[in-house]
């Protein structure tokens, strides 16, 4: 599934943005269910530091973008299609289902891509984006997306800040694959390029998604990021 360049890989989401309808392919395999001591174990391996803050940031209520506050389960934040419609996250999982399900002759495979990313908005404020993509190989596709924001001050550094996108990423991925929902990959926002500001962390994050059971894709692979970001940045001017 590596695709040659990052040029294809803007295509493909200017694709999933345009919300391109297609039929998909049923999968067959489950992937594996983290248990919560995993959970543990990975965060503590990811470094005390960035571990310990991380979990600090998650127990303060975050504020919403809209009105309504989100909880601290991905089964609770408030969802919203790629067209803004606001949709709860039990109608998104028989959403995927219908299509993962579908009879596999009338489609292409069809893969499921969790990613996050964040943006600093003000001096004050993180506002963090998750999205889940279907995509069609191939083809198109479509995704679903939930954002909130949380204190600035509770993400010191960039290191603690990629942490909690890699936290909300697999918080969704798990939930999915709680759901019996196949995993494609989880992606993280962070680089291989010598010289970037997140490549010393990419051993970590990626370290941790892959000890939670899941694919991990970094840039400039990581396109479901692409999606995140875009509601990230744009939160201001993009409320549903």
């Amino acid at each position: 599934n590596t695709r040659p360049h990052t040029e294809y890989l803007m295509r493909r989401h200017l694709a999933l943005a345009l919300l391109a309808l297609t039929a998909h392919h049923a999968r067959g395999v489950e992937a594996p269910r983290p248990t919560a001591q995993q959970h543990q174990r990975a965060l503590a391996a990811a470094t005390v530091n960035a571990a310990t803050a991380a979990a600090n940031a998650a127990t303060v209520p975050a504020t919403a973008l809209t009105t309504t506050t989100p909880m601290n389960t991905p089964s609770q934040w408030r969802w919203l299609d790629g067209r803004g419609r606001h949709l709860p996250f039990e109608d998104i999982v028989v959403q995927i289902h219908s299509r993962l399900d579908a009879p596999a002759q009338a489609h292409q495979p069809v893969e499921v891509h969790v990613g996050a990313d964040s943006a600093l908005h003000g001096d004050d404020r993180v506002v963090f984006a998750i999205a889940v993509c279907l995509y069609s190989v191939g083809n198109a596709g479509r995704y679903y997306y939930t954002r909130f924001e949380q204190q600035r001050s509770h993400f010191p550094v960039l290191q603690t800040r990629l942490l909690r996108e890699v936290e909300l990423a697999l918080d969704a991925a798990q939930k999915l694959t709680s759901e019996g929902i196949d995993i494609e990959s989880v992606h993280c926002d962070s680089n291989t390029v010598p010289g970037c500001k997140s490549t010393e962390h990419t051993a970590m994050l990626s370290g941790y998604i892959k000890s939670m059971g899941y694919t991990c894709r970094v840039k400039p692979e990581a396109w479901a990021n692409l999606v995140a970001d875009r509601h990230s940045r744009g939160a201001r001017t993009m409320a549903p």
